[in-house]
């Protein structure tokens, strides 16, 4: 949770864009006496507003509401993207939309966001994470009353990381000019749709107790630091790419059904800690295990099986449900400042060229997020990466409408693997390679193919699965059984790191064979 001195404190979000001069946009969420939760999108201009109440017995009380705050500069849609956990453990979505809300000069520095600090953590979501404003969790129980109210204001607000109790003008430290603020505005009332300004604990009016808690932070400085991404993360293989073991074979050292996830804690996050306590983020690869026991093809001749399917959370559910059973592994990640992101299979939601499958339009329909990605989304993971998603066409329902919802919720999209420049649609979102594919074909060929400073450039992330070089894993035929690919991971990841890429390398693996990860940390720093 963030900083609980105060009941209240006002907070903002953070973009690059024109003044708007009108306040029109405004989203509040509140506890009412009988414990139901209330969340509110309106449009203060038109009194336009769509809202949805959870009561107490649509929640598993030991799981947060995850909301994500959202604006549209280019659909003028402003929303709420909101997720929560069933009482019988299933995980739900839903949408607040109001269209026509949002100006093409709506700039989202001058949203005040007030927040009860006791029951929500509130964050800004990354420059990544396009449209996407907030992420909010609120616990499913608490004291009645006001849980967040973010609304558009005519001057720049405080940011919600880097804002501290008193720093009125936004400037990052609490002086003499925040408190002439507050005494310029003393006794003044606020309706809950005004901006108050000088109103720090945002009870509705300017009073002596702002005064104090201005005095009680003087000279006090944000101390903010940087809240994107790491450059490096942790690849941790869950479910793997083939099929020679037992249907969805997970290493007992990762999960088993006895420990849980806890197995992965103590036998690798731990163990990666005691040279890097912070600093790093991790990718779960197939978290909901590698299913291939089921009747979807990938381009394979009808009746045989490929593993990568689409559905492996829903599997998961239906199979395995303790591998969506995360808490423990994400509480320990928040721990460290960690970032989560999750791998899974090909949506398919156009025609194969080659006839291998046909097409599935639900893999695309935004209504059921919570059917593909809804216990990532409650978990709080930054970013989905999907297999060989780089070849979906311009008019995939998935492109068209479920990337646009995940990017929405604050959640960053990742292509595997590398986009042609046939499929300039692409470029823009990020992209997951292995380091290897980076160099054969954006290195090699690249009239064929983006390269990641063309994929960076058009706002996207490139990383890097140091995993083989070229031409040198087990199937290939440059393999060579006494190479210390070890050796090789590290001093590749450090090369890349040093060169200001990111990079996905098993750190786990390298700790536990001796290796001395610390040059990787310096390099990602």
């Amino acid at each position: 949770m963030l900083h609980r001195s105060l009941s209240l404190l006002t907070f903002a979000c953070t973009a690059a864009f024109a003044t708007n001069a009108t306040a029109a946009v405004r989203w509040t969420g509140h506890r009412l006496p009988d414990g139901t939760m209330r969340f509110v999108s309106h449009d203060l201009l038109t009194g336009q507003t769509t809202s949805l109440d959870l009561s107490p017995e649509d929640l598993c009380d030991d799981r947060a509401v995850i909301i994500a705050l959202d604006a549209n500069t280019d659909t003028g849609r402003h929303g709420m993207g909101l997720v929560w956990t069933d009482e019988l453990g299933e995980v739900e979505a839903a949408r607040l939309d109001i269209l026509n809300s949002v100006d093409f000069d709506f700039d989202p520095t001058t949203v005040r966001f007030r927040a009860d600090v006791d029951q929500v953590s509130a964050a800004r979501t990354t420059s990544t994470a396009v449209d996407a404003m907030a992420r909010i969790e609120i616990d499913a129980t608490g004291p009645e009353g006001e849980l967040f109210d973010m609304l558009q204001t005519d001057r720049v607000q405080a940011d919600p990381v880097n804002g501290i109790p008193g720093d009125i003008d936004a400037d990052g430290i609490v002086l003499v000019h925040d408190l002439l603020q507050v005494v310029s505005a003393l006794f003044n009332s606020c309706l809950p749709e005004e901006d108050c300004y000088g109103d720090v604990d945002g009870d509705g009016v300017v009073n002596v107790q702002d005064i104090l808690i201005v005095l009680q932070h003087y000279g006090e400085t944000s101390g903010y630091t940087s809240d994107a991404p790491s450059r490096l993360i942790h690849f941790q293989l869950v479910g793997g790419s083939h099929t020679d073991a037992d249907p969805n074979f997970i290493h007992p050292n990762v999960y088993n059904d006895e420990d849980g996830w806890q197995a992965l804690i103590e036998n690798n996050l731990a163990l990666i800690s005691e040279q890097a306590p912070d600093g790093w983020d991790m990718w779960l690869h197939n978290p909901g295990g590698y299913w291939f026991d089921h009747d979807y093809t990938w381009r394979a001749p009808d009746g045989e099986t490929q593993p990568m399917v689409f559905e492996q959370l829903k599997l998961a559910r239906e199979h395995r449900p303790g591998l969506l059973e995360l808490d423990a592994v994400r509480q320990w990640m928040d721990g460290i400042g960690g970032r989560m992101y999750g791998y899974v299979g090909l949506p398919r939601t156009y025609d194969s060229p080659t006839g291998d499958w046909s097409a599935m339009p639900d893999h695309g329909a935004p209504d059921l997020v919570d059917k593909w990605y809804g216990d990532l989304l409650q978990q709080g993971f930054s970013g989905v990466g999907h297999d060989a998603s780089a070849h979906h066409p311009s008019d995939s329902a998935w492109y068209t409408e479920m990337v646009p919802e995940l990017r929405a919720r604050g959640v960053e999209v990742f292509l595997e693997s590398i986009p042609r420049r046939n499929s300039p649609h692409l470029l823009g979102q990020s992209v997951v390679a292995e380091h290897r594919l980076w160099e054969d074909f954006s290195g090699d060929c690249p009239q064929w193919f983006y390269t990641p400073e063309e994929i960076k450039a058009a706002g996207g992330r490139a990383i890097h699965l140091v995993i083989w070089p070229s031409g040198m894993s087990p199937n290939e035929s440059g393999y060579d059984p006494d190479f210390d690919l070890l050796q090789w991971q590290l001093d590749t990841s450090v090369e890349l790191l040093e060169a200001g890429e990111t990079v996905a390398v098993n750190l786990a693996g390298l700790v536990r064979h001796g290796y001395d990860i610390s040059p990787i940390i310096t390099a990602a720093q």
